[in-house]
């Protein structure tokens, strides 16, 4: 949708103050070894919002969600918060445990999105946070949709940081933020 704003009305890239986007990967993809979904749909428009001189663009990647998982003791901590939008929550963070692909497994839940949002509440959310440049593969071939961060700054033809990207993230503190918000819920009479 951005990269669409853009290319219509370019101007529109001063009025924003900040994007934060969930996608891309540092270290691996989740679509295939080297892209993440949302980048890999639509490589090209995310080349264009990279392009584009958005003062501030802070990539939260695999690598900060995949740090942040959620455990069933963490899901059930959620449930005991008692409200319909807790349990509403906690039903779509455990629906990993009944998919036929997991069932029996011992894995944990990943809820991408909520990793962002805690981020916009409490920016300590994201650990090593650092500048990089950006570039997104779009040549349709093994490496499509990959994001390539430059962390260094230099090794991707010495262009200069278009982005922050959180390498890590603190899990305590993205549970202990989902759950202040799902109490709020409760005291708001939700």
């Amino acid at each position: 949708n951005l990269a669409h704003v853009f290319q219509i009305e370019p101007r529109a890239v001063s009025k924003i103050k900040e994007v934060i986007c969930m996608g891309g990967g540092y270290k691996y993809g989740n679509t295939d070894p080297l892209s993440e979904y949302n980048i890999w749909v639509d490589p090209e428009a995310a080349e264009v919002v990279m392009r584009a001189g958005i003062k501030k663009f802070t990539w939260v990647p695999l690598d900060a969600c995949y740090a942040s998982y959620m455990t069933k003791d963490d899901v059930q901590s959620i449930r005991n918060i008692g409200n319909r939008v807790a349990d509403a929550a906690a039903d779509i963070i455990s629906f990993i445990w009944n998919h036929p692909k997991y069932i029996g497994k011992d894995v944990n839940s990943i809820v991408f999105d909520a990793l962002c949002i805690s981020y916009m509440l409490d920016s300590s959310v994201l650990k090593s946070i650092v500048p990089a440049h950006c570039t997104v593969d779009n040549g349709g071939g093994i490496a499509d949709g990959q994001t390539m961060f430059d962390i260094f700054n230099g090794r991707i033809g010495g262009e200069a940081p278009n982005c922050y990207i959180a390498l890590d993230s603190d899990r305590e503190k993205f549970l202990d933020i989902v759950c202040e918000v799902m109490s709020r819920a409760k005291e708001a009479g939700v």
